[in-house]
């Protein structure tokens, strides 16, 4: 027979009622915590959404800025063009222009192509394979008999070394340059520039 003392009983309710009093704070705590998590889950769920409405403004904010970027760099460019057709007297005078448009080209260019011997040696030698470049195509004509040529050739001269077309344009090529065939220029020259773009990124062309 089991005989419990008065003392052991006490430490025994203790403990109980120890036990108790901190499984009913926990309860409590916890219920307090769901109530919290529940409003939280509705501002996390309000976060999220706002986040996802950001996402989609801030695609279209780029897809905006590249428009207007875009604009503002051929706006900048056209720009120039107009400035170099009026800067010099001379060409102001006797030419203008007849086209400008852009325009896919296809040309030859020299890259280094590296190549293995039968030996396993790898050599480097150059060759010039087709590309497609983006070019503007500037159609115009020169007037008078004399000296169109040479006009042609310092209109190309100012494009090629102008510092801000140079932002723009990495080569001038004339296409061709001929007796003007117009019935209304009779004398001069008409003749067709590739201006070849630069590769740009987002922020331009």
């Amino acid at each position: 027979m089991v005989i419990i003392s008065g003392g052991a009983l006490l430490i025994a309710a203790i403990l109980i009622l120890s036990v108790t009093t901190k499984k009913n704070a926990v309860a409590s705590r916890t219920q307090q915590v769901e109530q919290e998590l529940i409003e939280l889950r509705v501002i996390v769920d309000e976060v999220n959404d706002l986040r996802d409405l950001k996402e989609t403004l801030d695609q279209k904010m780029s897809v905006v800025d590249r428009l207007i970027i875009g604009r503002l760099c051929y706006a900048r460019f056209l720009n120039r063009v107009a400035h170099i057709l009026s800067d010099d007297q001379e060409i102001a005078r006797r030419a203008w222009i007849v086209s400008l448009a852009f325009n896919q080209v296809r040309t030859m260019e020299e890259r280094r192509v590296e190549k293995k011997n039968r030996k396993g040696e790898i050599t480097t030698e150059i060759q010039r394979v087709p590309v497609v470049k983006l070019a503007v195509d500037l159609v115009g004509v020169v007037g008078g008999d004399t000296g169109a040529t040479h006009l042609v050739g310092t209109l190309m001269e100012s494009f090629g070394t102008d510092p801000i077309m140079s932002e723009y344009i990495e080569n001038v090529e004339l296409v061709y340059i001929r007796d003007a065939q117009s019935r209304i220029l009779t004398l001069g020259k008409e003749f067709k520039l590739n201006l070849f773009l630069k590769k740009r990124d987002s922020t331009g062309a």
